[in-house]
């Protein structure tokens, strides 16, 4: 059965390199082909997602970071300039 299904494959990627389609026969193979390469790439998303949970983690939280920081920056180009000093003198007033 399997060897049925590479032939298959290999046919229709044959086809469809000369003519530029799927032929109408090779439509269920192709699409049978398609939905279990999708349910593969999930299965593996969902793999790698639960074995790296911590790594996962901590790249959402930097994107979070840089999405804050990126609104603050914008925040800040729309504000008027304030001097040096005030700003020194906010950041020792907050310890």
């Amino acid at each position: 059965m399997r060897n049925d299904r590479i032939a298959v494959i290999a046919q229709c990627q044959n086809t469809i390199e000369k003519v530029g389609r799927i032929p109408r026969g090779l439509i269920p193979y192709a699409i049978m082909t398609q939905a279990s390469l999708t349910r593969s790439l999930k299965q593996a998303l969902a793999a790698s997602l639960r074995d790296h949970r911590d790594d996962f983690r901590d790249l959402l939280a930097e994107v979070i970071e840089d999405v804050a920081l990126a609104s603050a920056i914008r925040d800040g180009e729309k504000s008027k300039p304030v001097k040096r000093e005030s700003v020194m003198k906010a950041l020792r007033d907050t310890k």
